[in-house]
């Protein structure tokens, strides 16, 4: 029976991804002292060819928990933690192994121990951010790199210690200089090419955490530079295959240099979708270069009539190659003298980046074996100080920064400070253009002031820019590609620990979509599984089959905690501290946590300050929520005018969402219309005028009359000093100003002269002489005194017929006109 569990328990493993296999094992994040290197020891190499051939697991295991070296103990540990080889991934046995090594002072076996405290690996641990600290600050003693980050990102934010800049910048400045060093010991000495190795998932797969179009890295000011960058909203992965193909069309078939510098330069750098490729980034740089050089390096007689970009992508091309030659990228072999041609060919053209490396080269900064001693070129530095000097006038932020180490490195700290800071103030300044000298001399320069919370942030970028000398994120999003996420989530993991931004915000996106199950799995169904598995290995162990030593006891023990529940922490966890380096989508994805209760108590008051962090930062999203709190009262004060600024300013930093806007705001005037027919308390939509709305006669008689109250008047004495033109000036405009405003009065004033003559007339039509009107006015009364009713008909019946009546309409005016010339009287009795 136990046989048939322990068979059906393999069967389970197998299919659900806990003993899943790897096309590409997990790289061995290695520091100086972790491993012995001891040719000695036959039995781990033995055990080691024996993984590499597709040999037989087990009695490879068998070989290494014999030899019981360092190196054995770190390939167990890493194959049961990575699942490497195929090995079933069993943190309780990877970290037995680990344990061992931290315990013979081995910072990787230290570093990685201490990211189980630290973790606790997705709820399968628990948590214990005291040793973690111990065993951290021990691995980062012992001079392991990802230690060295994970102490200085860990102190500098107050995560399981108090904040403290200064310490945290102890750990910084080593972790700097490492990555500068790393970046320096590039092939033949010359500077390594630092690909890319992580993004961020959710960008790469559906525009951003909400989705493309709503995600701040997809929306607004974000949306051209993600179609440009080849996101999900330019079809992806689909959208970078197109503008290849699209460019080997323009090369290929039309042989456009440009095109060909493109290529070149995209295969040289790779990307988040395909792999650096130097033989075919070697290959359209020569077809690029030879636009304008024959293949023996002879100028063309066609060049002169060249068009100018054609001669730029031509001596970038030329610069390019010079740079892959002397490094022997994408070549048989380095070639210093053919390389040392092309560059100075990228001189002629004045290309910057020429300049750059070939005046770097004559200062000494980089040194490439026998480069000027094997040519006819001599090194002179005065000569490298102008080539860099130029390139720097030009705007290239790589020529400050090699200028700015170079007097660093010699004590002329004024000139070191002036070409950094130059390098900030650069339209193309960012690590990633090849500026790490100068952000390293401005954190070193800044750690000696004793500013350290500002030399930290420099420090940090320097750290991190190597990120696959200490972390495993490459991989990690290689294997995320392949569909072994829950590999990928412990290589981001160890990223997010060392602090980068990147795998912190992908490891939460895992969390929270439920990618994780460290096996792919519903945890619940896992957990049911290992115990099967448990009962498997006791049976194996009592019937003879392995010896126990295979199966060593776990040193931390599993957690009984809700898997979902612990996901959630967790990645609320990672998206505070993303959020904290300014990664705007986690801003609003912690407002969501609070505001719904996920992974904390539910907080209004805190989700209102995260969303109100990312709309400051332009976030669309971030806006409507806040709107929509004001709408409902949800943390905030109920009031629909309120909600309609904020939808609006949603619509305005994100036109894409036009249509969940308008909805929005139907809705809201529906609510707020409401609220004024029940006399409800909440503040309605007030209606705001446009500045360009054209205004009424009333508003803009309101806005003349109150200019015209804020103006000052003065009278210029004659004085030879004052400035005649200005006086003339002011005098003019003053009279102009005066002179229309009396004309509008007085059409203003006619008017009105008119309406009420109208308004009389209407009132009394009648109007004759005064003496004549009076004698009638009393038969009237006599008539009215006698029979009120009948003359009242009467007179209702007058004035009906009168107003139809030609003689009546000549009395009416002559009435008028002698109401306005009294002194005409005498007249009314020749026609009344």
């Amino acid at each position: 029976m136990r046989v048939a569990v322990y068979w059906l328990a393999v069967v389970l493993c197998l299919s659900l991804g806990l003993a899943s296999a790897e096309a590409e094992q997990a790289p061995l994040m290695s520091s100086p002292e972790e491993t012995s290197g001891d040719v000695s020891d036959p039995l781990f190499y033995r055990a080691l060819d024996m993984l590499e051939h597709g040999h037989d697991r087990d009695d490879a295991v068998k070989l290494l928990v014999e030899s019981d070296s360092n190196d054995s103990l770190l390939l167990l540990a890493d194959m049961h933690f990575y699942s490497n080889y195929s090995m079933p991934r069993d943190f309780a046995t990877a970290l037995h192994y680990y344990q061992q090594l931290a315990d013979r002072g081995n910072a990787s076996g230290q570093f990685m121990v201490g990211l189980a405290h630290a973790t606790g690996l997705f709820g399968n641990l628990t948590v214990d951010q005291s040793k973690a600290a111990l065993y951290y600050w021990a691995s980062a003693v012992n001079g392991d790199p990802r230690a060295q980050l994970t102490m200085g990102y860990r102190v500098m934010n107050g995560i399981g210690s108090a904040r403290d800049a200064k310490a945290a910048n102890e750990w910084y400045r080593p972790a700097a200089r490492q990555a500068l060093n790393f970046y320096h010991d590039g092939p033949n000495g010359m500077p390594r090419h630092l690909a890319q190795g992580s993004w961020s998932i959710a960008d790469e797969m559906a525009g951003g955490v909400y989705g493309n179009g709503a995600s701040a890295s997809s929306s607004g000011l974000q949306a051209k530079r993600s179609k440009l960058l080849g996101g999900p909203s330019a079809g992806g992965s689909q959208g970078i295959d197109k503008a290849i193909q699209y460019y080997h069309y323009l090369a290929d078939e039309s042989d456009m240099v440009t095109a060909h510098l493109a290529l070149a330069f995209l295969y040289y750098k790779g990307g988040a979708y395909f792999e650096p490729d130097y033989n075919r980034s070697v290959l359209y740089a020569q077809r690029c270069a030879h636009a304008v050089w024959t293949r023996s390096g002879n100028v063309k007689a066609s060049a002169a009539h060249t068009p100018g970009d054609t001669l730029r992508a031509a001596a970038r091309c030329a610069a390019h190659l010079g740079a892959t030659m002397l490094k022997g990228e994408g070549v048989q072999q380095a070639d210093p003298a053919t390389a040392l041609k092309w560059l100075q060919r990228g001189v002629q053209y004045m290309d910057a980046e020429a300049r750059t490396l070939l005046g770097a080269l004559h200062l000494g900064i980089f040194t490439v074996p026998g480069l000027f001693e094997t040519t006819d070129t001599k090194q002179d530095p005065s000569n490298g100080m102008k080539l860099l000097a130029s390139a720097v006038n030009d705007g290239h932020p790589g020529a400050a920064s090699k200028l700015s180490y170079y007097y660093w490195t010699h004590g002329d700290v004024q000139e070191a400070i002036k070409y950094a800071y130059m390098v900030t103030n650069m339209k193309s300044q960012s690590i990633e253009s090849n500026a790490m000298e100068a952000y390293y001399v401005l954190g070193e320069y800044l750690s000696d002031l004793g500013y350290y919370e500002d030399a930290n942030l420099y420090l940090k970028l320097v750290a991190e820019r190597p990120d696959t000398l200490h972390s495993p994120l490459l991989w990690a999003q290689r294997q995320f590609r392949a569909g072994d996420t829950a590999s990928a989530a412990l290589g981001f993991l160890i990223g997010a620990e060392e602090g980068f931004r990147t795998a912190q915000s992908n490891l939460a996106y895992l969390l929270e979509d439920d990618y994780l199950s460290v096996s792919a799995v519903p945890q619940g169904f896992r957990r049911a599984v290992y115990q099967l598995w448990q009962t498997a290995k006791t049976v194996l162990i009592k019937v003879g089959v392995l010896p126990a030593s295979y199966f060593p006891p776990p040193v931390i023990s599993l957690s009984s905690r809700p898997a979902f529940a612990d996901n959630l922490q967790t990645a609320l966890v990672y998206w505070t501290r993303a959020a904290r380096q300014h990664d705007l989508d986690a801003n609003v994805k912690m407002g969501d946590y609070y505001f719904d209760g996920l992974g904390s108590t539910q907080d209004y008051d805190r989700a209102s300050q995260c969303y109100t962090a990312a709309a400051e930062g332009g976030v669309g999203l971030a806006n409507w929520n806040l709107g929509y709190m004001h709408e409902t009262g949800l943390g905030a004060a109920k009031d629909y005018h309120l909600a309609k600024r904020y939808y609006d300013l949603a619509l305005s930093t994100s036109p894409e969402a036009i249509l969940p806007v308008r909805l929005s705001v139907a809705r809201l005037y529906a609510k707020s219309l409401w609220n004024k027919i029940t006399g409800g308390q909440v503040r309605g939509i007030v209606r705001e005028t446009p500045d360009n709305a054209p205004m009424t006669v009333g508003e803009f008689w309101k806005a003349l009359w109150k200019k015209w109250g804020e103006m000052e008047f003065s009278v210029w004495e004659e004085d030879d000093t004052v400035d005649e033109t200005i006086e003339d000036d002011g005098m003019f405009a003053s009279s102009i100003l005066l002179l229309v405003v009396t004309i509008v009065f007085l059409l203003i004033w006619a008017r009105n002269r008119r309406i009420q003559g109208r308004n009389l007339r209407n009132q009394n039509p009648n109007r004759m002489n005064p003496n004549q009107n009076q004698n009638q006015n009393q038969n009237q009364n006599q008539n009215q005194d006698h029979n009120p009713d009948q003359n009242q008909d009467r007179n209702q019946d007058q004035d009906q017929n009168g107003d139809d009546d030609d003689i009546q309409h000549l009395r009416r005016r002559l009435g008028a006109h002698l109401e306005d010339n009294p002194a005409d009287n005498h007249i009314a009795v020749m026609y009344m």
